[in-house]
């Protein structure tokens, strides 16, 4: 039957809407602790310090900072954006949009995690925002200085034609302007992680893309020591995919 036309029942959904989907709640893994992640409240700023030994009052609470977890930045998403403009796991000096992890608490209990969270005391100096497109090209405030722009890609065109429009009865310049998008699934970004008695990591995740899950958590972990290691990522139920679910960046 050709979907053209036709009512096309989702097979997915009753799964979903009565719980009996897999959601990450569901997965237990034995002594998993919950992470909790505090975040940059200014768009632009300059982590000056953090505090995180007010956090030590929560029984079996602990703290990290990007000082603490020498992780290298993720490898550009896609072709062609500027190698010197990388988002780190966590922001260490400079934090480049409001919301951006500057630290993580992990916690016995996942309802402790905003207690401990708010325990982190980060010192920041404010920076000049860049809002839209507009003052990005400006620069008059640049996320990467070293770079010297906020252009983080070019695509021009290799075959410009000046006589495009040469014959036209009505040739119309204007600027569209499009909708901040955010995909917004049932169950947002989620992982459990898990250590075998084999030494293989067991990763339960919200993805589409299970295999290059895989092998990012691998590159992460090689970069840091000379063993091989050993991972195995499971994709659980999550419905359409949406591009925020295609890769392992930092949520």
């Amino acid at each position: 039957m050709s979907i053209l036309g036709n009512r096309v029942t989702r097979s997915e959904d009753p799964r979903f809407i009565t719980g009996t989907a897999t959601f990450g709640d569901d997965v237990k893994a034995q002594g998993a602790m919950h992470a909790t992640f505090v975040r940059s409240i200014l768009p632009h700023a300059r982590i000056t310090g953090i505090d995180t030994s007010a956090v030590s009052e929560i029984p079996g609470a602990r703290a990290f900072t990007g000082a603490d977890i020498a992780l290298d930045p993720l490898p550009i998403a896609m072709p062609g954006l500027e190698e010197q403009m990388p988002r780190p796991v966590i922001a260490r000096e400079v934090a480049r949009f409001a919301g951006e992890i500057v630290a993580v608490v992990l916690t016995e209990d996942r309802l402790q995690g905003p207690d401990a969270a708010e325990r982190v005391i980060v010192d920041v100096e404010e920076l000049p925002v860049v809002a839209d497109a507009h003052s990005a090209l400006a620069g008059e405030a640049l996320l990467f200085p070293d770079v010297g722009t906020n252009v983080c890609a070019r695509f021009p065109n290799e075959s410009p034609d000046d006589a495009l429009f040469d014959g036209c009865d009505v040739v119309v310049t204007t600027t569209f302007t499009s909708q901040r998008l955010a995909s917004c699934p049932m169950e947002c970004r989620v992982a459990v992680a898990e250590w075998g008695e084999d030494g293989r990591l067991t990763q339960w995740a919200t993805t589409q893309t299970p295999h290059a899950t895989r092998d990012d958590i691998l590159r992460g972990f090689e970069r840091q020591a000379t063993k091989r290691w050993n991972a195995l990522c499971r994709a659980r139920w999550h419905g359409p995919g949406p591009s925020a679910s295609g890769q392992a960046d930092p949520p």
